[in-house]
């Protein structure tokens, strides 16, 4: 039976990172929507440091309200965790599967800088700020790209392309703060996927998933960015 996909990817990413897991899914007759946020990706000729992350969230229930979505397995990596969570929260009937992909788990009134706070992955945030934020990107404004070997990518092929396309990413992203009322939860399925065989930033992370009774833990053996390293795997856990 055919479902909608809405796979959302993370900072610094773009619709482009998802090609090997929306070919599989189409391949079985889903209907697959990979968009680029605001700003990234196909749409970084729209960069502006007014984008947050309420613009991210709104580029998705507009995605969903636009298309008449229903029944939405919708999946988020990393960043857009705070991004699905969201559309989740806004709108639980159209939601059907909610999948967090090695992805920051939402709690209301925090942000991304919140969540982070003490862990290796504002540790990168900051590097990339002070070690490759200069020029137009160094005001600031923007979070500049970090090197791909970040993600612990097996093929260094794999690695070379996605830094050939990753972009700067608006710090407002990353300091707007969450407004969640838990609807979120109440999708029918509920599952983290969890990228575990490499030294994987988001590791300190995933107790805030495990510690979640409605949340199905998972686990993949590879780096952060699981929908280029195994995205057959990936895949099975997406179609369940």
């Amino acid at each position: 039976m055919s479902r909608p996909f809405i796979l959302v990817h993370g900072a610094w990413h773009g619709g482009w990172v998802w090609q090997r897991s929306a070919r599989l899914l189409r391949s079985e007759g889903h209907d697959v929507f990979t968009p680029s946020l605001t700003g990234l990706g196909d749409r970084a000729h729209l960069l502006s440091p007014d984008i947050s992350l309420t613009t991210h969230v709104r580029d998705i229930t507009m995605l969903i309200e636009s298309y008449e979505l229903s029944d939405v397995t919708l999946c988020g990596h990393s960043y857009a965790g705070l991004v699905v969570g969201q559309v989740a929260d806004q709108m639980p009937d159209r939601i059907a599967k909610l999948v967090l992909l090695d992805a920051f788990v939402p709690i209301d009134g925090m942000s991304v800088l919140d969540l982070s706070s003490g862990h290796a992955v504002r540790e990168g945030i900051e590097t990339a700020v002070r070690e490759y934020g200069n020029g137009e990107y160094g005001n600031g404004e923007y979070v500049p790209a970090p090197p791909a070997a970040q993600f612990q990518l097996r093929d260094q092929a794999d690695s070379d392309w996605v830094d050939r396309h990753l972009g700067a990413q608006p710090f407002r992203t990353f300091t707007e703060k969450t407004s969640l009322t838990g609807a979120w939860r109440d999708a029918d399925s509920l599952v983290y996927v969890a990228g575990t065989g490499s030294e994987n930033p988001m590791t300190e992370l995933w107790d805030a998933a495990r510690a979640d009774e409605r949340i199905e833990f998972r686990e993949i053996e590879c780096g952060h960015n699981i929908m280029v390293d195994r995205p057959e795997d990936l895949h099975a856990i997406l179609v369940e």
